[in-house]
């Protein structure tokens, strides 16, 4: 459990000759994927963290205060601060924290100096998504859905097939009219539970919704990272229930030069797909590419429904 001394012995014992520690403060971090709940602490020249289990220090890094940007968001409902830093040769974290901590009472006094202080080693002020002039890119909460009700459309038509075989009487003419006479019944029923998701994801699209990125002619805006459009090279969509990230979320894998020889990697969790098609007419040479996983998501109702009408019809 987090407290102001196991906070102060545990990021104390990493200064080094001749340092002091100025501000700490209690929170969590987010980096390449995962988040741990973590001490940080700013010195003259360094910034501490301390990643955590329970009382257990799991990891320490010390990190050289050439910061390039910071980047502040507050939760209007939590009261909760997302801070973004990125870091000289391209490191970036984010910091999640309340000014708050029932454990750690000096937080309230130290949180607002530990903003200040990193504010002022930061090169410049990082805009915030709001306030950067290109298109929105935002996380599509319905599509998920959407695509589930999609896949099963084909799986009726195998099924009633399935059916036809499995009795012994197939008969083309006799299967069409029959799938012919489920159309307008199908068509009601995903009217009725498609139709309102397909509005709200459309409002969702240019409306509301967590903004993962803004892209005008020239760059690609994310948290802590700016990417030029003519440097990116390949985009790999990889969907939801398939996805390799722990927690089984859809994600965009982005592969960019960083010089003549060499390219680097990186993912953005939830980017959506209509995202692709927005950076592929900014850059026709971008290869878009998708997990070959999608095509089970897209087979295995087909295929289940298949098996059910030829078991059961």
């Amino acid at each position: 459990m987090a407290s102001d001394q196991h906070m102060i012995k545990t990021l104390s014992d990493m200064l080094q000759d001749g340092e002091t520690l100025l501000h700490s403060i209690f929170g969590y971090i987010k980096y390449n994927g995962f988040q741990q709940f973590a001490y940080f602490g700013l010195t003259e020249t360094n910034f501490l963290v301390a990643c955590l289990s329970g009382e257990d220090v799991t990891d320490t890094m010390r990190i050289p205060l050439n910061i390039t940007s910071v980047q502040m968001k507050k939760s209007k409902l939590f009261k909760e601060y997302t801070i973004n830093v990125l870091f000289e040769k391209g490191k970036a974290y984010t910091i999640c924290a309340f000014p708050k901590v029932l454990k750690v009472k000096s937080q309230e006094e130290n949180f607002p100096l530990f903003l200040k202080l990193l504010k002022s080693k930061a090169k410049k002020q990082a805009k915030t998504f709001e306030e950067i002039e290109g298109q929105k890119i935002r996380w599509q909460y319905f599509n998920t859905y959407i695509y589930i009700m999609l896949a099963f459309i084909p799986a009726v038509p195998v099924m009633i097939i399935a059916q036809e075989l499995r009795k012994g009487n197939f008969d083309i003419w006799n299967t069409i009219l029959e799938m012919s006479g489920a159309t307008s019944v199908i068509a009601v029923m995903y009217g009725l539970l498609i139709g309102p998701f397909i509005i709200l994801s459309v409002l969702n699209r240019f409306c509301f919704g967590k903004i993962l990125g803004v892209t005008d002619d020239n760059t690609l805006f994310f948290e802590n990272r700016e990417v030029p459009i003519k440097e990116i090279v390949e985009i790999v969509y990889h969907p939801r229930v398939m996805s390799r990230i722990k927690i089984s979320f859809s994600y965009a894998t982005f592969v960019v030069r960083s010089n003549e020889n060499e390219t680097k990697a990186f993912n953005v969790v939830h980017f959506p797909m209509y995202g692709l098609r927005i950076i592929k007419k900014q850059n026709k040479e971008i290869k878009l590419k998708c997990d070959k996983y999608i095509w089970f998501l897209v087979l295995c109702p087909t295929t289940l429904f298949a098996i059910m009408g030829f078991l059961f019809g």
